[in-house]
């Protein structure tokens, strides 16, 4: 199990493409809903229309690619007037990208 888990995308809220900058959490904040319950998250809000893309990463020095979690590029665009997305641990396949 990581100690850390980070998301890293194309928009400030997300690094700005810096890897290990932005990280998640698995302590019943910051998004997270249970604490210690191995679903890494984080909550951010976006303008509606704006396309994220991002990756996760299982932690490392800030800006220094150690690390993939998973191997492929997501990407999200922002449908709802009010723009709110969660992000979760694609380790746990019942939790996903969630827009709220």
């Amino acid at each position: 199990m990581p100690k850390a888990m980070y998301i890293v995308g194309n928009h400030p809220k997300l690094g700005n493409l810096v890897l290990n900058k932005v990280a998640m959490y698995d302590d019943g904040t910051h998004g997270d809903q249970t604490a210690r319950d191995h679903v890494w998250s984080y909550s951010a809000t976006f303008a509606p229309g704006t396309k994220l893309s991002y990756i996760y990463t299982d932690s490392g020095e800030e800006g220094k690619w150690e690390g993939l979690d998973v191997p492929h590029i997501r990407v999200s665009r922002s449908k709802l007037k009010t723009a709110s997305k969660s992000f979760t641990d694609p380790s746990n396949p019942s939790e996903n990208l969630h827009a709220r």
